[in-house]
C-alpha cells in the first residue's frame, strides 16, 4: 500500500496536474530529476548505496540543469509564468516521491518477486485512486465509452505498455541494480518524449530546455562513474 501511494498515486497525480501547464517534453526533462533525487535519498537511507564524490558532483550538475530548464522555459499559450512554475514544481515533487519509493522498495519488498511486487503495488494504488476519485470528483464520466478507439488506446498505452509491462521490469532492475541505479533510466525518457511531442502534438522545447537537459545528462554521466573510469583508464 505504501509503495502504491508513493510510487503511483502521488507521482501520477503530480505529473498529471503539472502537465496542465507544461508540455510532455518539458515534463519528461524535469522527471529526469528522479535520478538525482534517488542518489540523495539512497545515500541517506541505504548503506549499500553511499553518496560518493562523483555522485554528489553529478547531482549538483544535474540539479543545476533542472533549474535552468524550469527557470528559462517560455510559457505555453494557455499558462502564465506562475502556472508554469507551479506545474514544474508539481513534477519535481513527483520525482521526490519516486526517489523515496525506490528506497522503500529496496528495503521492504526485496523478499518478493518483481511480478508480486508490481501486482501488489498496482492493486493497492488502484484502490486508493478509485476511492479518492469518487470522494473528490464524484462518479467518473462514462462519456469515454462513446469513443471505444480512444478507450482502447488509453488501455494499451497507459495500462499495458506504461504499467503492466513496465513495473515487473522496474522491480527486477531494483532487485539487481539498486535504487539509485534504477533512477538513472529516467535519462532515457526525455529523448523519446521530446520526439513524440514534436511529431504527434506539435509541442517543441526551447534551446534553453535542451541546454538544461544536456547539463542533466552530463551530471548523470559523472554520477554513474563509468565516464570517470574511462578517462582514468586512458590516462
Amino acid at each position: 500500500m505504501i509503495m502504491g501511494v508513493i510510487n503511483n498515486f502521488l507521482p501520477f497525480n503530480f505529473i498529471a496536474f503539472g502537465q496542465l501547464f507544461v508540455t510532455g517534453g518539458m515534463a519528461s526533462i524535469i522527471n529526469a530529476n528522479t535520478a538525482f533525487m534517488g542518489v540523495i535519498v539512497s545515500g541517506i537511507f541505504l548503506s549499500t548505496e553511499p553518496a560518493t564524490w562523483n555522485r554528489l558532483v553529478g547531482v549538483i550538475i544535474g540539479v543545476a540543469g533542472v533549474a535552468i530548464a524550469i527557470g528559462v522555459t517560455p510559457t505555453l499559450l494557455t499558462a502564465d509564468t506562475s502556472n508554469l512554475f507551479v506545474g514544474s514544481l508539481a513534477i519535481v515533487l513527483a520525482t521526490v516521491a519516486y526517489a523515496f519509493a525506490g528506497v522503500w522498495g529496496k528495503l521492504k519488498l526485496s523478499e518478493y518477486s518483481s511480478t508480486q511486487s508490481a501486482v501488489g503495488m498496482l492493486v493497492c494504488s488502484s484502490a486508493v485512486a478509485v476511492l479518492c476519485s469518487f470522494l473528490i470528483s464524484g462518479p467518473p464520466s462514462l462519456a469515454i465509452i462513446s469513443y471505444p478507439l480512444d478507450l482502447i488506446q488509453v488501455v494499451i498505452g497507459l495500462g499495458v505498455l506504461g504499467t503492466a509491462l513496465a513495473y515487473p521490469l522496474y522491480f527486477r532492475i531494483l532487485e539487481v541494480a539498486g535504487s539509485s541505479n534504477l533512477m538513472l533510466v529516467t535519462i532515457i525518457v526525455p529523448v523519446f518524449a521530446i520526439i513524440l511531442d514534436a511529431l504527434m502534438l506539435n509541442q517543441f522545447v526551447s534551446r534553453a530546455d535542451l541546454f538544461g537537459f544536456t547539463l542533466m545528462a552530463v551530471g548523470l554521466l559523472v554520477m554513474d562513474g563509468r565516464l570517470n573510469n574511462y578517462f582514468f583508464k586512458r590516462n
